[in-house]
């Protein structure tokens, strides 16, 4: 096909090398392999292919460095797409001889070189990205030139040095800077300022110190702000307020100290793990917008805002680990959407909410426990004066007549009781499992051997026995053995009865008698008697 200027295979089955009839094709200007499975190297050939301007081979498994194409001689390349492949080795010098280049991506494969300081001879390049690399080293001083970048991935790396504001300063044109997850170090330089188109800020888990320069005010689109996890001090500073289109906003595992307010659009806020403190409604104003909130492991006092309950939209409220009080408002009950609820480790007294995921651990609350939808005791551990119907929790019951003197005195007997009655039971017990042990044996066999004395398990729909289920697993051979907690056994008795059985780590014939009493019905009741657990 020596006529073709356009191919596009993108996202086919190929699976091959590359294929040899493209490099024939020399007037291509537009090649698209892009999310298949070809493999190898990209061959040196490729450079006859003068004409071309676009090249993907985005997300496929080619492999192996680039450096045995001479890639100067394709002139003519405006956009380079290699990303997700296993490229490796270093990233080829000679593409700073691309003087037309204006997107090159090699994210997601595995060079493991710097940065070539040659790339700063494209200066027509509007999107650079280098992501999810080995990358090392630092930012070359000479990607300053690039002045037309437009979006500027380097994320997860282990790029290290400054942030340089030559850097910075240049970049004005850009509308995403992310540079999280690599070593850099030093200070978030004031020159930020300058990137007043920038909407996407992704500077998290990086080693940076000082404090947040309040020229990020400037940033007047910014929607997603994100530098938790570093080692910034000092407060918010309350330019941030200027920023009414941010919806995402992470400081999270910091050491800051003061909060934000009048970011009306904020949908997402992380300030976990700092030092902010005093009154939330204060510090931290309840914006209209907010599906997310996580303040814990800070040190706020004070209430919880009822304001809270004008958040029709919110979805996760963590303010455990605090310092807050008085009671667990009723407002929290407005948030119609709210699904997780975390106010653990505070001083709260009272409560009085239904959700799907809550945690009231570590307060002071008393009275009634509400129904919960996760039946897990250790939302509500060491919490005074609880009660309820869950176990583990005191009788609600109360005592009007006697008070809570008459109420310490009836606990005090009952426990008595039963104390003695369970240690009577203990007692029993183990007399009882003596004398089953010695004629476990002998009633195991007689079991099997006597199908016509057998009692029936099943009731209504049909009539099965024990030893049924003996025979159909094989005696609990592996073969019939599904897993799960114990050993669990699959035993088809008919085309309509199928059972699930645990034999749990104890004797089966000690309590095989039980087997012989169990109702099952319908319903998909579960019956556990520490040797069966049947489920239809």
């Amino acid at each position: 096909m020596p006529n073709l200027t356009h191919l596009s295979l993108y996202y086919n089955e190929l699976d091959s090398e590359f294929p040899s009839f493209i490099l024939n094709s020399l007037k291509l200007t537009y090649l698209d392999l892009s999310e298949n499975k070809l493999t190898g190297p990209v061959p040196d050939s490729i450079t006859r292919l003068v004409n071309l301007e676009h090249l993907n081979l985005t997300e496929n498994v080619f492999q192996g460095p680039l450096l045995s194409v001479d890639w100067p001689k394709l002139v003519s390349l405006k956009d380079l797409r290699l990303g997700q492949n296993e490229f490796t080795g270093m990233i080829p010098p000679e593409f700073g001889f691309l003087s037309n280049l204006q997107i090159l991506e090699l994210y997601n494969n595995e060079f493991n070189s710097t940065i070539p300081s040659e790339l700063g001879r494209c200066t027509n390049l509007t999107s650079l990205n280098f992501a999810n690399n080995s990358l090392t080293g630092g930012l070359p001083p000479s990607l300053s030139n690039l002045n037309q970048l437009v979006t500027l991935a380097m994320h997860e790396n282990f790029l290290t040095g400054e942030i340089s504001s030559n850097l910075i300063a240049n970049w004005t044109q850009l509308i995403s800077l992310q540079l999280q997850r690599n070593s850099f170090n030093g200070i978030i330089p004031p020159e930020i300022s300058r990137l007043t188109n920038i909407q996407i800020l992704f500077l998290y888990r990086n080693n940076l110190s000082g404090s947040i320069p309040p020229e990020v005010g400037n940033l007047n689109v910014l929607t997603k702000l994100d530098f938790s996890m570093n080692k910034l001090t000092g407060s918010i500073p309350s330019t941030v307020g200027n920023l009414t289109l941010l919806q995402l906003f992470h400081l999270f595992e910091n050491n800051l100290t003061e909060c934000l307010r009048n970011c009306s659009e904020l949908q997402r806020v992380r300030l976990e793990g700092n030092h902010f403190n005093g009154d939330i409604s204060k510090a931290f104003e309840v914006h209209p917008s907010l599906v997310y909130i996580d303040l814990d492991e800070n040190e706020f006092s004070g209430i919880i805002p009822p304001a809270i309950g004008n958040l029709s939209g919110l979805q996760n409220l963590d303010l455990s680990r605090n310092g807050l009080s008085g009671s667990i408002t009723g407002e929290i009950g407005k948030c119609v959407g709210l699904l997780q609820l975390s106010l653990s480790s505070n001083n709260l007294s009272a409560c009085s909410v239904d959700l799907q995921s809550a945690d009231f651990s570590y307060n002071d609350l008393s009275g009634p426990v509400p129904t919960f939808r996760q039946a897990d005791m250790e939302v509500i551990v060491e919490n005074s004066g609880l009660c309820g119907d869950a176990h583990g929790l005191a009788s609600c019951n109360s005592n009007p007549a006697g008070g809570k003197k008459s109420n310490k005195i009836r606990i005090a007997v009952i426990s008595s009781v039963a104390a003695v009655v369970l240690l009577v039971i203990i007692v029993t017990g183990v007399l009882v499992m003596s004398r089953k042990t010695r004629q476990s044996d002998e009633e195991m066999k007689y079991i099997i051997e006597h199908d016509s004395t057998e009692s029936m398990i099943w009731e209504k729909d049909g009539t099965f026995k024990f030893s049924d289920i003996v025979k159909a697993t094989d005696d609990f051979s592996d073969k019939y053995c599904i897993g799960g907690f114990g050993s669990v056994y699959k035993a088809e008795l008919s085309t309509v009865i199928q059972l699930s059985v645990l034999n749990i780590h104890i004797a089966l014939c000690e309590y095989a008698e039980l087997a012989y009493t169990m109702k099952v019905t319908k319903k998909c009741d579960e019956y556990n008697y520490n040797v069966l657990f049947v489920k239809i």
